[in-house]
């Protein structure tokens, strides 16, 4: 049977993109469909801008330490705007090289959703598709808790769309995910709560690391020092509780616009605050977003 291509690559993420671009080097037609942007999750809505917010707010901390090494000068707050400008047009300029990589290697990109009619047939955006081979790429979504309210908070990816700073945050989870933003936030200037069922933060990494990290973030006055069972749906993982006092603090609004007040499981009271859920993705294949 002759198809269309040799090989054809379901995702253009860092993954599907380098198979694609391997394989056409090796002379095989290949294809690739993405449906949102090249580069998939890292350059996009990951490592890269959130290394770009990294650096931001770490020049926040280095400004504060400048006048004991001899430094004078007046600290006007951050410029959100400003950055997330600059974040975005890197953001995009990386997007592009993808693109062009493709092309110069002779694949043929699809900007399509593809999805399956037959173990060798493929619809990419109302075009039907054959290919000996398909490798499915997809890499993994965000996801929101199944609580009532999760639609009112955030996601990993939302931050990056944010028009303004939040002034206040709770952050929903621990992982490596959740703490990363937590401390760009509060980097940034924003009052940050980070709410955990475990004893520590980090769940799975080394204990003496998880140790090392509740001691900063709770230095920093980022972490919840008590478990919370968010929405009530599960119970919190065995281990000592931590001091008693208020989870979240109370603030009269959020700054992100169309944010209601939200109510998380464990806290003495209602929170006027942005919601960061980092809860860790499911796959993205299967028919989701």
């Amino acid at each position: 049977m002759a198809y269309d291509f040799d090989l054809f690559v379901i995702g253009g993420g860092s993954g599907g993109v380098r198979s694609a671009r391997i394989a056409a080097g090796h002379g095989a037609r290949v294809g690739v469909a993405e449906e949102r942007f090249w580069g998939g999750t890292c350059v996009n809505v990951g490592c890269v801008p959130k290394k770009i917010m990294v650096n931001a707010a770490e020049y926040g901390a280095w400004a504060e330490d400048a006048a004991a090494f001899g430094w004078s000068f007046e600290n006007h707050g951050h410029d959100w705007a400003k950055l997330a400008a600059a974040r975005d047009a890197e953001v995009a300029r990386l997007s592009g090289i993808y693109g062009r990589l493709l092309g110069n290697a002779g694949v043929t990109s699809f900007d399509a959703r593809a999805t399956f009619l037959d173990a060798h047939t493929l619809d990419v955006g109302g075009k039907r598709v054959t290919a000996e081979r398909i490798i499915i790429a997809v890499g993994g979504v965000a996801t929101r808790l199944d609580i009532p309210g999760a639609e009112l908070g955030l996601i990993s990816d939302d931050l990056f769309t944010l028009k303004a700073l939040p002034k206040r945050v709770a952050v929903l989870g621990a992982g490596y995910i959740a703490v990363e933003f937590a401390c760009i936030l509060k980097g940034l200037g924003a009052e940050v709560a980070l709410v955990h069922r475990a004893p520590l933060p980090l769940r799975g990494f080394d204990e003496d690391i998880r140790s090392a990290a509740a001691e900063a973030l709770i230095a920093a006055a980022e972490s919840c020092p008590m478990r919370a069972a968010i929405g009530g749906g599960t119970e919190p993982e065995p281990g000592p509780p931590g001091p008693t006092r208020q989870c979240c603090p109370t603030a009269a609004a959020a700054a992100a616009p169309a944010r209601a007040p939200y109510r998380c499981g464990g806290c003495d009271g209602a929170v006027g605050i942005s919601c960061l859920l980092a809860v860790g993705p499911p796959p993205r294949a299967g028919g989701g977003p």
